[in-house]
């Protein structure tokens, strides 16, 4: 790290040796999966990742801390993927962030979270968002 002092008396901080890291998109998912089905929906799901696909999800929202109590799952969860390599590129206009990537949700996250979970063979997005992770 190295300082300077600018004009009006500030210090400015840089490296001499920048870390190269370019802004990428990322889209996460909120999504409702029917609990009314022939399929168990998970109650309550940790952070679980596809070793294969990369594609990870968790389940959302208020739920209670007793398995016994006998309430429903609530359905919700959040999901997402870091995109393939050949396709995962520093974004130039942050526009892009104006919308998620709904083709990768069609193509790759609910094609991967259906063959892991069968209930998730009936979800529907609610919400998604895309923002900026720093990557090398």
């Amino acid at each position: 790290l190295a300082s300077s002092t600018t004009n009006n008396g500030e210090k400015n901080h840089h490296l001499i040796h920048p870390i190269p890291v370019e802004p990428r998109k990322r889209s996460i998912f909120f999504i409702h999966c029917n609990t009314a089905q022939q399929y168990a929906v998970p109650r309550i799901a940790p952070l679980t990742v596809c070793p294969v696909t990369g594609v990870y999800f968790r389940s959302e929202g208020l739920i209670q801390t007793s398995e016994e109590d006998g309430s429903p799952p609530t359905g919700n969860f959040l999901c997402g993927v870091s995109p393939p390599k050949e396709i995962d590129k520093a974004i130039g206009d942050r526009n892009e962030l104006d919308y998620a990537d709904y083709e990768l949700w069609d193509e790759v996250i609910w094609p991967a979270l259906y063959h892991r979970v069968p209930a998730f063979g009936e979800v529907k997005v609610k919400s998604s968002w895309a923002g900026l992770y720093e990557c090398k």
